[in-house]
C-alpha cells in the first residue's frame, strides 16, 4: 500500500531547501508513495520549482495559512502517513491536528544559538517534542540542534544528493570562456548572507593574473554587486551571468569553483561542482569541512580572509597538475558520500521507515 506524503511549505522559493526536497520527490519511488505539497498559492512557488515537480506531485493551493482552516480542508483528502513540515510552527501544529503518526520537520539552516528566548523556548516545549524526526542535512546542523536541546534519538542526519550528469555529452562550451585564463566559476543566489561582493576584494588583489571569474545567480544585490565590479575596472575579470536554466556547461569547463558564503549547511552548489571534478575554494562557514577536506579537493579558507583566498587560487594557477588532482579527488567524494541513490536511500532508512 503507498504511504501519503503531505510537504508543508507557506512559501516554496528557489534555495537549497527546496532543491533538496524536489530531489527526493522526483526519485523516490512512486509506486510507493503519494505525494502532496501544500503551498499558499501558486505565486508563492518559483516558477522554476513549479516547473520541475508539477509532473510528480498533487499541488494543493489554499489562500490561508491558517491551521484550523487547513485542518477540515485537508479532511477530504483522506488520511496521510508522513508529514514533512518546512513551515515549522504552522506545518507540526496541522500535522498534529491531521493525526498523522510520523511528523518531520525539515531544518534549513535557519536555527542557530543566537535566537531569540522565545524562538528556543518553542522548540524545546514544542517543536522538540511533538515531532517525531528533525530532517538535518550536515553534522554541524546535527550538532547545533543537539545545542538547542533537540533530542538525540530525533536528529536524523540525511546529507544532500544529486544526480550525476558528468556524463552527459551535450555539453556546449560557453562563448565566454577562454583557455588563456584560468577560469574560476561560482553559483549563488545574490542576497547579502552570501557575500558575492566579496569577489571584488579577493579578484582585485588578482587583476595582473590570467584568472577570471563567472559568477551564475541573480538576486536583490545584483546591481550593488555589478557597481562594484565596475567602480574596480575588473568587468574582464569578473562577469555576472545571472539566473541560467543550464549551468552546467560553466562547470564542465572551469578549473576551480570558489565559494564565499557567511552562513550555510551543506550547499548543493558545492557538491554539484564536486561532481564535474572541481576542486573547491571555499570560506570556512557551517558544514563545508564535510565537503572540503583542506589540502585534499581544495582549500577552506578563514571566513572573509580575502588575502590567503586570492593566495589559494594563485597555488591553483602555479600547479596545475595539483588542481586536477584535487579535482579528482572532489569526484571520488561525491561518488562515495553525495549521489542522489545514497540520498534517498538514507531518507528512506533514516526519515520513512
Amino acid at each position: 500500500m503507498k504511504k501519503k506524503i503531505l510537504i508543508i511549505a507557506k512559501y516554496f522559493n528557489l534555495g537549497g531547501t527546496e532543491r533538496r526536497i524536489i530531489r527526493i520527490i522526483n526519485n523516490l519511488n512512486k509506486q510507493n508513495y503519494d505525494i502532496f505539497l501544500l503551498v499558499k498559492s501558486k505565486e508563492n512557488i518559483h516558477p522554476s520549482n513549479l516547473k520541475h515537480i508539477q509532473l510528480h506531485i498533487n499541488i494543493i493551493y489554499f489562500n490561508t495559512f491558517n491551521p484550523l482552516l487547513l485542518y477540515f480542508n485537508l479532511k477530504k483528502y483522506g488520511k496521510f502517513d508522513i508529514s514533512i513540515c518546512l513551515n515549522n510552527f504552522t506545518g507540526l501544529f496541522l500535522s498534529i491536528l491531521l493525526k498523522i503518526s510520523k511528523k518531520v520537520i525539515l531544518e534549513g539552516g535557519n536555527r542557530s544559538l543566537s535566537w531569540p528566548l522565545y524562538k528556543k523556548i518553542l522548540d524545546k516545549i514544542f517543536i522538540f517534542r511533538f515531532a517525531n524526526k528533525i530532517f538535518v542535512n550536515s553534522n554541524y546542523s546535527a550538532k547545533l540542534i543537539r545545542k538547542l536541546g533537540c533530542p538525540e534519538e530525533k536528529i536524523a542526519i540525511v546529507k544532500n544528493g544529486i544526480e550525476d550528469n558528468f556524463f552527459y555529452n551535450n555539453f556546449k562550451k560557453p562563448k565566454e570562456y577562454d583557455q588563456s585564463y584560468l577560469n574560476c566559476v561560482s553559483v549563488s543566489r545574490l542576497h547579502k548572507i552570501k557575500n558575492v561582493e566579496n569577489f571584488v576584494d579577493i579578484f582585485k588583489l588578482l587583476e595582473n593574473y590570467n584568472i577570471r571569474l563567472f559568477i551564475i545567480g541573480g538576486g536583490d544585490e545584483y546591481d550593488n554587486i555589478l557597481m562594484k565590479i565596475k567602480k574596480n575596472k575588473l568587468d574582464d575579470k569578473i562577469i555576472l551571468l545571472g539566473e541560467l536554466k543550464d549551468f552546467a556547461n560553466y562547470l564542465i569547463y572551469s578549473d576551480i569553483f570558489l565559494f564565499v558564503s557567511l552562513s550555510e549547511s551543506l550547499p548543493n552548489s558545492i557538491i554539484e561542482a564536486m561532481s564535474f571534478s572541481l576542486p573547491v575554494i571555499a570560506y570556512d562557514v557551517g558544514g563545508i569541512k564535510e565537503l572540503v577536506i583542506d589540502g585534499y579537493n581544495g582549500f577552506v579558507v578563514k571566513k572573509n580572509d580575502v588575502n590567503y583566498f586570492a593566495d589559494k587560487i594563485k597555488f591553483f594557477y602555479d600547479n596545475h597538475d595539483i588542481m586536477k588532482k584535487y579535482g579528482e579527488n572532489s569526484r571520488s567524494l561525491f561518488l562515495e558520500n553525495f549521489t542522489i541513490d545514497k540520498m534517498i536511500r538514507n531518507f528512506e532508512e533514516r526519515i520513512i521507515e
